[in-house]
Formats: structure tokens, C-alpha cells, sequence
């Protein structure tokens, strides 16, 4: 589906652009949300719409003016990121008229680079997420970023007399998506015991790095790199309308796990840019909220991410051992 024309020239008009539109193609690799379309001119300028859409039954997070709020952050300290030339928001409608990045999205042409090439991709799109987790934010904030404001994770928060950190709504998310799981999978429920001990002592360290801004849909089909005088860059991080503030290490381990194609695990050089891998335990911890998420994901009927649901189905698989490689990180 491509944007409607007349929306189309409603947005060109507020960024001052004149020229008459070539063509209005849809861009490759939608996701599941929003519709994207490339804009080409007469003269063979770019430009990319963002139809912002919103299929869940959860209130939208006001993308638009989220994401105009975090693409300014993020150019402030170097991110790149595609800029916001005009926006639109009416009748129940938003979009966003942004450049047009030159690039290839990294998951795709990842397997095809050489072994130098594919370094200097991984380890600049490591960097630069570096670069946007240098956004930090008072100790004890956490949540997901709504419009602009920052609005703590709700549901999720049952502690008497304790206030809620980023490391109890997590814990509170991994026990729901377990307890979701145990009814597709009833030989999970009798570790449900051993798995809320393990994550009552993993709550330390869940809540000990400072917070950041977080990507929160970090995986290398959100990147896109070019060549630039033969040497490989990131040229733009895209999609923070989920944006997050929390752990970076949430970020690090979804970069991970999240596969639309088998491409391997994330590359040594991505860390090596990053500065860091995740850090244990929290790497464990969140790589089991993710599977346990992906595998209720799959057993709901969604399709969209067949190698993270197959690596998730193996996971539960072997979950109980998974469980104790964790308490054995904390003993």
C-alpha cells in the first residue's frame, strides 16, 4: 500500500518542496505496522513517508511526536538518523515526510560481505548505537517514551511498600509471559517456583545500570550501512517510534536474538564498536523475557520472525536448564 497523493503533496508543500512527483512506490521490507513509500521526483530527488498505523489493541504512543522528539535527541550526540523534513497529523492520520538515506539494510547484505567490509559494517552500527546510548536519564527512570514524555511500564508493578524500578517490570513481564506459556506448555508450570526465586535474585543486577534511551526493536534489518570510498558505515539507525528508557543491555541482547533470516549470531566486530557484549546475568534474564515473549508470540499465530520463534520453541525446550545456568550465574 502506498501513501495517497494528496497527502503525499500536502507534506511536500510544508517542507517547501516545488517540484512535481515522479513516482510513489512502496519501500521493500515493510513491517508489520506502518506503511512506508518512497517519493521520487521529476528531477530524481528521494524522499521516504512514514503512514503511521496502529493494529494493536494497546493506546498508540503518539509515534510521530515521539519520534520527532528522539530523532532531535539522537542527532544531538551523532546518531544517525533519517531527518523529519515535514509531519502531519489529521482526521486520525499521522505521517512523516523524512530524507532518503542512501543505503542497504545490513541484515540483508550481511551474509554477502566480505570478511573486511562486514567488520567495518557491524562494528560502525556498534558504535553508534553506543553514541544513543549516551542519552541517560536520572537513576529510578524507566518506561516507554509516549509522545515525549517518559511513562513508567504499567501492569506490571505489585511489590508492597517498595517502589517500582526497571528491574521489578521486568521480572513482573517475564512472569506474565511464563505464566501466558505454561497454558500451551503445561510441563513448564511446575518451575514456576524456581523461576520467580531466580529472578528475585537477579533484581540487583537488573536495576544497577544506569538508564538510557533504548531502541527497543534493535536488530540489523533496523540498520542501514553504505560504502563510502570503499569503507562500510552505518548510515542511519531507523524506527525508535518504540522507543524505551531503561537498561542499555535490553538493547544489546535484542540485537542478538532478533532474526527475520538466519544470518548467524551478531558478529565479535559489533561488540568491538559497542565497546562491550551484554552483561551477566542480565543477558540471560533478558534473553529468556525475549523467548518466552517470542514463543507466545508464535503459539499466538504471528509469523513474522521465524528464526527467533524457532530458536524461542528450542529455548523453552531446554527451559529448566535454562533457569539454572542463571541461578548459576548468581551463586
Amino acid at each position: 500500500m502506498v501513501v495517497p497523493e494528496r497527502l503525499v503533496a500536502l507534506l511536500l508543500r510544508q517542507a517547501g518542496i516545488q517540484q512535481a512527483v515522479r513516482d510513489i512506490q512502496p519501500v521493500g521490507h515493510q513491517g508489520i505496522t506502518n506503511h512506508v513509500s518512497l517519493i521520487t521526483m521529476q528531477d530524481g530527488a528521494r524522499f521516504i513517508v512514514r503512514h503511521y498505523q496502529w493494529p494493536w489493541d494497546a493506546p498508540d504512543l503518539k509515534r510521530l511526536q515521539k519520534e520527532r522528539s528522539v530523532h532531535a535527541l539522537l542527532q544531538r550526540v551523532g546518531v544517525s538518523v533519517p531527518a523529519i523534513l515535514a509531519h502531519l497529523e489529521r482526521a486520525g492520520q499521522s505521517l512523516a515526510l523524512m530524507e532518503y538515506v542512501p543505503r542497504e539494510v545490513l541484515g540483508d547484505i550481511a551474509p554477502s560481505l566480505s570478511k573486511g567490509a562486514s567488520r567495518q559494517a557491524w562494528q560502525s552500527c556498534g558504535q553508534m548505537l553506543r553514541r544513543a546510548h549516551t542519552l541517560s536519564y536520572p537513576a529510578g527512570t524507566y518506561g516507554v517514551i509516549v509522545g515525549n514524555h517518559i511513562q513508567p511500564f504499567a501492569g506490571h508493578y505489585s511489590w508492597e511498600d517498595e517502589a517500582p524500578t526497571w528491574g521489578r517490570s521486568q521480572i513482573h513481564m517475564i512472569l506474565d509471559h511464563f505464566h501466558h506459556l505454561s497454558a500451551q506448555r503445561p510441563d513448564l508450570a511446575p518451575l514456576d517456583q524456581e523461576v520467580r526465586s531466580t529472578l528475585a535474585q537477579a533484581l540487583p543486577f537488573l536495576n544497577r545500570t544506569p538508564p538510557t534511551l533504548l531502541h527497543n526493536d534493535a536488530h540489523p534489518w533496523n540498520v542501514l550501512v553504505r560504502s563510502v570510498d570503499e569503507h562500510w558505515q552505518c548510515s542511519a539507525w531507523l524506527d525508535w517510534e518504540y522507543a524505551w528508557v531503561g537498561d542499555p543491555n535490553w538493547d544489546l541482547v535484542r540485537m542478538d536474538l532478533f532474526r527475520r533470516h538466519p544470518i548467524g549470531a551478531t558478529p565479535d566486530a559489533f561488540w568491538d564498536g559497542y565497546g562491550r557484549a551484554p552483561a551477566e546475568p542480565e543477558r540471560s534474564v533478558y534473553e529468556m523475557h525475549i523467548y518466552l515473549w517470542m514463543a507466545n508470540q508464535y503459539f499466538q499465530g504471528d509469523r513474522h520472525l521465524l528464526p527467533t520463534y524457532a530458536a524461542a520453541l528450542t529455548y523453552v525446550g531446554r527451559f529448566a536448564e535454562a533457569v539454572r545456568s542463571i541461578h548459576r550465574w548468581l551463586t
